[in-house]
């Protein structure tokens, strides 16, 4: 259900940066659609100007980060560090029998993370009086938005200003096959929380193909990272990207770089083939990656 406006009709707005008092004909002075961190951080700061907020958000509080990117890979990396620590103890005198990891609890210890850090989000909107409406967003008019909500029902909401806050979605690079069973996002792979992939293939070796080679890895499972750039984490410091890959393999992480991924088919299973290309012989030649999962 959708949230009904708390005003219907004019009403006064104070914009106190300014020292004035101002007549509005609109619901809200601002209304924001996207209540990640950059909507919910502008909803927070027009809130302590004397404007009256509203934020559109067609799924949760939080935005990427907190839903879908750098807070529950760090909730994984979390307790992958601590399992990985934990089964190299013996090196420093410390010995656990049975040692194994409960990658269910895992999971839900990430839902539990982002279920906190969401409901802080929405206690400070509720706090600060900034009306959250849930629901997909259209733009119709200078002023005006529509709003539909999960079953299809609409509202209309007017505004003096609107504010886009959508964020971003994963990119599904234009590879043949990509569109297969057990080829997968970064959204979905998050969705399954830390379930097992015995045999992992990761197309990218930017920052978040690295966090999900080093989360599965030391959960024991066997990744491959394949890079079509001449080293990985290519946008920053090559000696950064070197060491990078060092400690991925020593972890038994199959890196591949300079390595173009022309094709994913399915066999028996999902499978990669990527062109990988020789330094030394500067000749392309095309090898076969088997995995159960492809990101």
């Amino acid at each position: 259900m959708l949230r009904s406006c708390r005003r219907a009709g004019p009403y006064i707005s104070l914009l106190t940066k300014k020292g004035r008092t101002i007549m509005s004909d609109f619901q809200y002075d601002l209304l924001i659609i996207g209540a990640g961190p950059g909507g919910y951080e502008a909803a927070f700061y027009a809130q302590e100007l004397g404007m009256k907020v509203a934020v559109v958000e067609k799924d949760k509080v939080g935005g990427t980060c907190l839903n879908r990117g750098c807070i529950p890979t760090k909730a994984l990396m979390h307790s992958s560090d601590v399992y990985r620590d934990t089964a190299h103890g013996a090196e420093v005198g410390v010995e656990v029998e049975g040692l194994h990891a409960n990658r269910k609890r895992i999971g839900e210890r990430k839902d539990e993370v982002l279920d906190t850090l969401r409901g802080g989000i929405s206690g400070l909107l509720k706090k600060k009086k900034i009306d959250v409406l849930e629901g997909t967003a259209t733009i119709s008019g200078e002023n005006t938005v529509v709003i539909t909500n999960s079953v299809g029902g609409t509202a209309v909401v007017t505004a003096d200003k609107i504010m886009v806050a959508t964020g971003s979605m994963p990119f599904m690079p234009p590879i043949p096959g990509s569109d297969l069973p057990g080829v997968i996002d970064s959204t979905e792979l998050l969705d399954m929380g830390a379930e097992e992939i015995p045999e992992f293939v990761i197309i990218g070796g930017g920052v978040i193909g690295i966090e999900f080679a080093t989360i599965y890895a030391d959960l024991g499972d066997h990744v491959t990272v394949i890079e079509g750039m001449d080293r990985l984490l290519p946008v920053i410091d090559k000696e950064i990207g070197r060491s990078i890959k060092m400690t991925l393999e020593k972890k038994g992480v199959d890196v591949h770089v300079s390595s173009p991924v022309q094709k994913i088919e399915q066999k028996a299973a999902a499978r990669g083939i990527a062109n990988l290309r020789s330094p030394a012989k500067k000749q392309p030649c095309q090898q076969t990656v088997r995995c159960l999962r492809l990101l």
